[in-house]
């Protein structure tokens, strides 16, 4: 015992010594070099923490205010939403007093981004325009071009689309200005290099993507159409490292605005090959869109539910398990299955897309009620309300009836057992009686003893062959299998399969299975992009287990790490690779 506490004392000695040499390396490094450093380390939050922690250590001792804010910005990118406002506020608290260029715009530009990722539209925008009018105010063009983006998005989807054309106007103003490369250049630390042509084309790019978005919820569809094809043209020659980003961008449009232009075939062809491209390529609310929009365009093309059901419910279970937006357009969708289930009465499913609805109104008439209260009459909330309540009344009752129906069969089931029981038991006694006579009237019948046979090698073999093809078809995906049925299903009995299963892999039936389904969702998580956003219950489900907690210890059985820190690790290694052009501006 006392063996174990001195190493344990001396691996913690070893830990602060370590931590602690790290930070005095870290210490030796200038102001940029941290900074530089925080942005390559920023999808580890502990080591960007710990350098964020010694910038602004530094900036304390020294009682610099403008980079103490830069410290506290850095921490307000790297934690949880609600910790990255509280930090957020400190940026705005300490420089809430001065004419800085860049504070405290920016702590309200962090502000309005966390709770944009939050989905809560009202105080993200307000944020945003407190912090747009920072930005006037400190002539902060960086700022404006960023937050004018921002802004025009919003008032496009959810409010007046003329002043979003306003707004673009204005941004067009900003980046067409003689001075806006010098201004861009004094609103970035002294040193900080960027390359001009790569900015400038990128503006451009996005003016046109803008111009085109609002154009399209106008529905001026011609207007849309001109800016896409200069976006497109604008895009052949940047090379930027948001050129991913922009091709996507613009296929993902061209397929919606086929679809409103009513061109279904179009929008078929593209949103397969969104699909086609899958995970590796698109992000989940690009793939969400595009089984969306090809599921549609196939009911609406053929006119019948079924010809899009299949692509329509993939959009809705990926809107189930991965964080997609609510927008006004995503409508349709839910609206749409709704009246397939109500063709077939299926009232079960009726429920689940009366009940989707409603939330999505509710969440439509908070935002409507912020940006534009006259579209609010546009809203049937208490029309689906009371179709639910209908609904769930005609549930009830089918449920009574159902239980009766169901007491009475269970009634007749049991009786008609009894009657089988009686039935077997007769018989058995009847046979018996005649074995007694027939043994009486008769010589003496010997009693033998089955010898318990060893299975032959012929037995094992067949029984192994079917396990490889059992294997090969994924066959343990299923939850309702058992050693009794599976040794059905080969044509032998339980004994001998659970003995071969034993010998031959080493295990016994229920490790067996286990094994096989954990090393299922260890290749698939590793191999499927989108399988590592279900959530640990829907994995487990896929892989075959009924619950996520024996799926969580068969997996670190089988691994030694639990499957919720295995797809972290797997997202963490992702984003290293994923440059984000939404995230907000650094100082």
């Amino acid at each position: 015992m006392r063996t174990i506490l001195l190493s344990l004392w001396m691996l913690a000695g070893l830990c602060q010594l370590s931590y602690a040499q790290q930070a005095e390396s870290l210490d030796q490094l200038s102001d940029e070099q941290l900074l530089t450093m925080f942005d390559e380390v920023i999808q580890d939050s502990l080591a960007a923490e710990r350098v964020a922690r010694i910038y602004l250590d530094r900036a304390r001792k020294e009682k610099d205010t403008i980079k103490m804010a830069r410290g506290y910005d850095r921490l307000a990118r790297i934690f949880s939403l609600e910790r990255n406002i509280q930090f957020a506020d400190s940026v705005i608290t300490l420089t809430a007093d001065l004419n800085h260029i860049t504070y405290p715009a920016l702590g309200y530009i962090l502000r309005g981004y966390n709770f944009q990722l939050g989905d809560d539209l009202v105080n993200c925008t307000r944020n945003y325009l407190e912090a747009y009018k920072l930005s006037i105010q400190n002539e902060n063009s960086l700022q404006q071009v960023y937050l004018l983006d921002k802004l025009i998005y919003k008032k496009a989807i959810w409010g007046n689309r003329i002043e979003a054309l306003k707004l673009q106007k204005r941004r067009d103003e900003l980046v067409q200005d003689k001075n806006y490369i010098e201004k861009l250049r004094s609103a970035n630390r002294i040193g900080v290099e960027f390359d001009v042509e790569e900015i400038l084309l990128n503006d451009f790019i996005v003016s046109s993507e803008n111009y085109a978005f609002i154009y399209y919820n106008m529905r001026r569809l011609d207007s849309a159409r001109v800016y896409l094809k200069e976006a497109l043209k604008l895009l052949e020659n940047y090379k930027g490292e948001h050129l991913d980003y922009h091709r996507n961008w613009v296929i993902e449009f061209q397929m919606e605005l086929e679809y409103i232009a009513e061109n279904y075939k179009e929008s078929i062809r593209i949103g397969d090959s969104i699909i086609s491209g899958g995970t590796g390529i698109y992000m989940s609310s690009s793939l969400f869109n595009a089984y969306m929009i090809a599921g549609l365009s196939r009911t609406k093309m053929l006119n019948n539910y079924e010809s899009g059901l299949t692509m329509m419910l993939k959009a809705d279970s990926i809107f189930s398990t991965e964080k997609i937006r609510i927008q006004p357009y995503k409508r349709e969708l839910f609206d749409t299955l709704l009246g397939y289930y109500r063709s077939i009465d299926d009232d079960k499913s009726q429920m689940k897309y009366l009940s989707r609805l409603i939330t999505f109104d509710s969440i439509m008439r908070v935002n409507y009620q912020y940006f534009e209260p006259e579209l609010i009459k546009e809203l049937e909330t208490n029309e689906l309300i009371a179709q639910k309540q209908e609904l769930l009344a005609r549930l009830n009752r089918n449920k009574r009836v159902n239980g009766i129906k169901i007491g009475v069969l269970f009634g007749f089931v049991l009786l008609s057992c009894w009657a089988l029981v009686y039935y077997y038991r007769k018989h058995v006694l009847y046979r018996k009686r005649y074995e007694s006579l027939k043994s009486n009237s008769g010589p003496t019948a010997r009693k033998s003893k089955m010898r318990r046979q060893e299975i032959s090698d012929e037995v094992i073999r067949e029984i192994l062959d079917r396990l490889e093809q059992f294997e090969r078809k994924k066959a343990y995906l299923s939850a309702d299998i058992s050693l009794n049925s599976i040794a059905r299903s080969f044509g032998t009995n339980a004994k001998y399969l659970s003995s071969v299963i034993n010998l031959n892999k080493g295990k016994n039936f229920s490790q067996y299975i286990n094994s096989l389904r954990t090393q299922y969702a260890f290749d698939r998580l590793r191999e499927d992009r989108m399988f590592q956003r279900y959530t640990i219950r829907a994995v487990a489900g896929e892989s075959g287990f009924n619950r996520a907690e024996s799926f969580s210890k068969a997996f670190y059985r089988n691994f030694g790490i639990y499957p919720s820190y295995y797809i972290k690790k797997l997202e963490k290694d992702e984003l290293k690779t994923t440059p984000n052009p939404a995230e907000p501006l650094a100082d």
